[in-house]
């Protein structure tokens, strides 16, 4: 038999956090009310004491995955159109380097003809 694994929102495990916190009960009775194993509960409140001072750091570490998703795929895009350019200015860099040549064979000075 294949268990499948609950997923819970960000929004919700910092509501499950805030609970504990503000009402005087204690963790595993919350957990209990809430439906969630009580280790789940303490992991998401070791999670959100690990970061003092941000309020809602469930909702962070999901931004943190979207925006790391983002940079990969942005990376990718980057690396395609560095390709695309190399291929299109190596075409130009044909006729740049015959000219060179032609200007080199004219005796002209060598700050011409790296310019």
């Amino acid at each position: 038999m294949k268990s499948s694994r609950r997923k819970f929102s960000p929004e919700f495990k910092q509501e499950a956090v805030d609970l504990v916190q503000r009402s005087g009960k204690r963790s595993n009775q919350i957990a209990r009310e809430l439906g969630v194993n009580q280790t789940s509960l303490s992991r998401w409140m070791r999670e959100a004491e690990s970061c003092p001072g941000n309020e809602n750091v469930f909702v962070t570490q999901e931004e943190v995955r979207h925006l790391r998703k983002e940079v990969e795929r942005l990376k990718m895009e980057r690396d395609i159109l560095k390709k695309a350019t190399v291929r299109s200015t190596d075409r130009c860099n044909i006729a740049v380097k015959f000219m060179r040549g032609r200007l080199k064979s004219q005796g002209l000075p060598r700050a011409l003809i790296k310019a």
